[in-house]
């Protein structure tokens, strides 16, 4: 891999890991990932794995939802093309028990209603378009700054 690719991996991994930390979700627990075939998310997805998470992807198109299934999400739903909502009341009956979002717009906020009551959402700094579908849902932003730590767990088992 070019020094290019690794810098960039790094800086999208650290942000993707950053927000997982934030949601602090336990094992076990069913997160949904609005936007899961870009580049932070996948990411999150395979660290979300890696942390016992059971992961619902929200991808674009068909070949984003091929891409998240290589990566192993548990269920993966065209968010184009599909009932997010519907597909999450199948995932998790009593509703999702967290989100990470990186893009908005009418279908995520739909989306978000399938959360269980309180449950965390958070979005990196400056992503458009998110709106909150209700005053009980609140989104919680993080920034993807970098340090030793944060890349020390992004490097460990």
């Amino acid at each position: 891999m070019s020094l290019q690719q690794a810098g960039a991996l790094s800086s999208a991994g650290g942000t993707a890991l950053r927000g997982l930390e934030q949601l602090n979700l336990a094992k076990g627990s069913k997160l949904m990932i609005i936007g899961a075939s870009g580049g932070i998310d996948h990411l999150a997805l395979q660290l979300a794995r890696r942390m016992g998470l059971q992961v619902m992807a929200v991808a674009s198109g068909a070949d984003g939802v091929r891409f998240c299934r290589t990566f192993g999400s548990k269920m993966t739903v065209d968010g184009h093309q599909e009932d997010i909502r519907a597909v999450a009341r199948e995932f998790a009956p009593e509703g999702l028990d967290g989100a990470l979002m990186t893009c908005g717009g009418g279908k995520a906020k739909q989306a978000l209603k399938a959360l269980r009551p309180e449950a965390p959402v958070v979005s990196p700094d400056g992503v458009i378009g998110l709106e909150s579908p209700s005053t009980e849902i609140e989104i919680g932003f993080f920034n993807g700054n970098y340090d030793r730590p944060l890349f020390k767990r992004l490097n460990s088992d």
